[in-house]
């Protein structure tokens, strides 16, 4: 079928118009390879990339000056440990953050502190019986992959990832760390009345040996002890005293946190040492003691 030189020029105009070119193919009932040939000839496709960028906002200095910026440092800490940069196309290096689907909202809160609207998938893992549901966005920027990566964020920083000498001393950057990698509980401890409270991270030696540092700063005393499988996994931790010091630096005011995390931070904050912290008390002593704090 031959087609006039209007006909093909109003099918070329459509395209220019916005429409794509199934559209226009369907439109004008035209295959849509037909289409594309047309718009080649005259020189007209748009860029796939182009019109795939055009599509998403990304605000590109999210990370230019996290050292300054508190909810910066927060994410930073939180890509140090659960981000993740691609750099196998470097010129348009891929950042993705992933968390359990239970922590959505906070995957949400990342789309909004670096101006995305990039779509939030859900990605399932594991067998038949064990199933693990990911919540997790996914964009693409040269200028933020730079930013991160002065930050110790890029590639396989499993092993290597440290906090860097200007968020170090940063309760923000810990905040995001203890988000990601880390825990906060209350837990049953023998020969104590009440929960205990306890605040750790894992990951490599020289980052979790920093937060044992950082945990000393608040409390005068000796680091926090560090311990691992003796290769590539540590962890380091507070407990009581130290985990509520600990708990009011990272958590207390208005910050953006884990909200279960938060949670028992605040629980941790209320604690006060037991004045029988040690002792072996006979089971009619602890009930007398439990009943005074009913």
């Amino acid at each position: 079928m031959k087609y006039t030189v209007d006909f093909r020029a109003g099918v070329v105009a459509d395209y220019v118009s916005g429409l794509n070119t199934y559209e226009v193919a369907a439109k004008h009932s035209v295959p849509q390879p037909t289409v594309v040939y047309w718009v080649n000839q005259a020189g007209l496709m748009r860029d796939a990339t182009a019109v795939r960028r055009a599509k998403y906002t990304l605000r590109e200095d999210a990370f230019a000056n996290a050292e300054n910026d508190p909810e910066a440092a927060y994410w930073v800490g939180m890509m140090m440990a659960d981000g993740n940069v691609s750099m196998q196309n470097p010129k348009s290096p891929a950042i993705q953050l992933g968390l359990s689907e239970a922590d959505l909202i906070h995957v949400e809160r990342f789309r909004s502190f670096v101006g995305s609207n990039h779509t939030i998938g859900i990605h399932r893992y594991g067998g038949f019986k064990t199933k693990y549901q990911l919540a997790a966005i996914r964009f693409r920027s040269a200028r933020i992959a730079a930013d991160l990566a002065k930050y110790g964020v890029g590639p396989n920083k499993s092993l290597t990832a440290i906090a860097p000498d200007c968020l170090k001393e940063s309760p923000h950057f810990w905040r995001g760390m203890v988000d990601g990698d880390g825990w906060v509980k209350m837990y049953q401890r023998p020969h104590h009345v009440g929960p205990y409270p306890e605040i750790g991270l894992t990951g490599n030696r020289a980052c979790v040996e920093q937060f044992a540092n950082f945990i000393a700063s608040l409390v005068a005393g000796k680091p926090g002890a560090v311990c691992g499988n003796g290769k590539t996994v540590f962890m380091a931790r507070a407990t009581g005293t130290r985990a509520a010091a600990l708990a009011k630096v990272l958590y207390q005011g208005e910050v953006i946190a884990l909200e279960r995390k938060m949670a028992v931070a605040k629980q941790a904050m209320l604690w006060t040492a037991n004045p029988h912290k040690g002792r072996k008390w006979k089971k009619s002593r602890q009930s007398d003691v439990s009943a005074t704090l009913l």
